[in-house]
């Protein structure tokens, strides 16, 4: 089951991430949940809660990530950042998306986006490349408690 709300919610968040560096150079992060009813929702924080950098904004997206898993009952969450990723990460590609996604049950993995641009300014994809990471956006869920009926 966690393995399948994960790939529902990277899905849902794919095009965004790819809309976003297609017709824009590069985007600004943003979190989503996949609420257990099965709904994906975009998730901003407000502009007024942050210092408008870039980090602040990172800051500012988790946090409000976090308050809404902490209001609504939740099965994933993730929040998309652009980055620039280390040549040993996925080969000769300098930039990407990382996508760092979490369920309720166990699962916690970045999925790095790596892309350039060509001289025409189009975006090439390079190999998609899942690891391990770290819990940052939801507690787990107690193994005893599962998902409500």
């Amino acid at each position: 089951m966690s393995r399948s709300e994960i790939e529902h919610l990277y899905r849902a968040v794919m095009p965004a991430v790819r809309h976003a560096l297609a017709h824009h150079d590069g985007f600004r992060a943003f979190g989503a949940v996949l609420g257990e009813d099965g709904n994906v929702a975009r998730i901003e924080p407000r502009p007024d809660l942050h210092d408008g950098g870039p980090s602040g904004h990172v800051l500012a997206v988790h946090a409000a990530v976090q308050s809404v898993v902490a209001a609504q009952r939740i099965a994933a969450a993730c929040v998309c950042t652009e980055i620039e990723l280390e040549a040993d990460d996925v080969g000769d590609e300098p930039d990407g998306v990382r996508i760092h996604l979490e369920d309720a049950d166990s699962e916690v993995i970045d999925v790095l986006v790596p892309f350039r641009r060509d001289d025409a300014g189009e975006v090439e994809y390079g190999e998609i490349v899942g690891q391990e990471a770290e819990r940052k956006l939801m507690p787990r869920r107690p193994a005893d408690e599962g998902p409500p009926e």
